[in-house]
């Protein structure tokens, strides 16, 4: 039964309207995540890409989010519900050239960077996406049930996820040149996500506030006014600034690893389409979904800082798992600990800013969550592929461990400082 993905009359009013138009946005994203899901590995596997291409891909996307700030000054200058018609345009209308990815565009060359370009485009829109789609929920879900909403909303993602990546999976095993219309399809349902999430309605209480401009001079200044603002945040919110070094060390060890995990399924492990995508396109939502729905509520009551040591501590034991696998079905088995635990950092990254933040100012708090992810992507994934050719990709997984648990135990010493 889907009952327990349908608000019941408990929850207050706004948050029932908005998930009602929500809901059909994540199912979108979620079509949009388990087609992307696999453009690493296939990159690898068929287009002829070098072992860094996993690094670029997790990279250079995220890179530009260290420049969230100016994003989110930029988007300003729209009206609140058009900026996700700007966004998606911007993220998904360039997926639909991925249809000129042909043998003659792959045999000169260029066909492998077009598709490398579009998919590295659509990260790097998220820098001023998350922050936004943050805002929103932090206006119309009241904080009693957040995370109760975040859970449902993002198990009916994750089941179109797991939809679209194993329909990917059998497609790509059958053709690699299905990927001209997989990923022009994916374009098409993240138009419609961003467009269907344009049409809601912002709660008037908890929109944000941001400098608006209208020529040069105006725009720098408004950018000024939104670096002063983040600066300010980690300066005055003390407690706001160490769950971010947590999240610092965390993300550290999770993405000097994460591009590597594809590198191994490909070459050390030899998956086929099919193998991967059970493994982290079935397995691991599944996972996820039956932990962030068993989760949700419990965050609301125990608290997001606590919900993230657990985490952590969690995602410390997969990557020590890591170097022990030799097979399809035993990297199955650690993608199930990979998906609860992902569930679990999920909701930590996603309402924590929200948590910390005063009415009003979700959207500049996620900012600056947003923004170290740009640091951290600036070094960590081509020094874990650097680090891997010296001391072995195991090594690196161990290492990555140490460091997701230096970050468990941060945010548990935070979690006992503030109750």
């Amino acid at each position: 039964t889907f009952r327990v993905l349908i608000p019941d009359r408990s929850v207050p009013r706004v948050a029932r309207y908005t998930w009602s138009r929500q809901w059909r946005a994540e199912m979108f994203a979620g079509f949009v995540e388990g087609t992307l899901g696999v453009a690493s590995f296939t990159a690898m596997r068929s287009l002829g890409a070098p072992d860094w291409i996993a690094a670029l891909f997790v990279s250079i996307g995220q890179i530009l989010w260290l420049a969230a700030p100016v994003w989110e000054a930029a988007f300003a200058r729209f009206q609140i519900r058009q900026a996700f018609l700007v966004m998606g345009l911007a993220a998904n209308a360039p997926m639909l050239l991925v249809v000129l990815v042909d043998d003659a565009a792959l045999a000169a060359g260029w066909g492998l960077w077009l598709f490398a370009g579009v998919i590295i485009l659509a990260a790097a829109v998220d820098a001023a996406y998350v922050p936004h789609r943050s805002a929103l929920s932090s206006a119309n879900y009241p904080i009693a049930v957040r995370g109760k909403m975040f859970a449902m909303l993002s198990t009916v993602s994750k089941i179109a996820s797991i939809a679209a990546a194993k329909a990917a999976g059998w497609m790509l095993d059958a053709d690699f040149r299905w990927l001209r219309v997989l990923f022009p399809l994916a374009g098409i349902f993240g138009l419609l996500e961003h467009w269907t999430l344009s049409r809601i309605h912002w709660h008037h209480e908890g929109r944000p506030t941001v400098r608006r401009w209208g020529g040069v001079r105006s725009a720098t200044a408004a950018a000024s006014d939104a670096w002063r603002e983040t600066f300010r945040i980690l300066r005055e919110d003390r407690a706001f600034f160490v769950y971010e070094m947590g999240f610092l060390l965390y993300g550290l060890g999770f993405l000097m690893s994460n591009p590597l995990i594809t590198i191994f399924a490909v070459h050390d492990l030899s998956l086929t389409y099919s193998e991967w995508t059970s493994a982290s396109g079935l397995a691991q939502p599944i996972a996820y979904s039956v932990t962030i729905l068993a989760c949700g509520r419990a965050l609301d009551r125990f608290g997001v800082v606590r919900t993230t040591a657990v985490a952590f501590a969690l995602l410390t034991v997969f990557f020590l798992c890591m170097p022990f696998v030799g097979s399809a079905d035993e990297l199955i088995a650690c993608f199930l600990l990979f998906g609860v635990t992902m569930a679990l950092v999920n909701l930590g990254w996603s309402l924590g800013p929200m948590s910390f933040a005063p009415a009003g100012k979700a959207r500049s708090y996620t900012t600056v969550h947003v923004l170290f992810v740009g640091l951290r992507s600036a070094v960590a994934p081509f020094f874990g592929w650097w680090l891997s050719k010296e001391i072995g990709i195991a090594a690196v997984f161990v290492l990555s461990a140490v460091l997701v648990a230096l970050g468990a135990l941060t945010m548990y010493r935070l979690s006992r400082r503030t109750g």
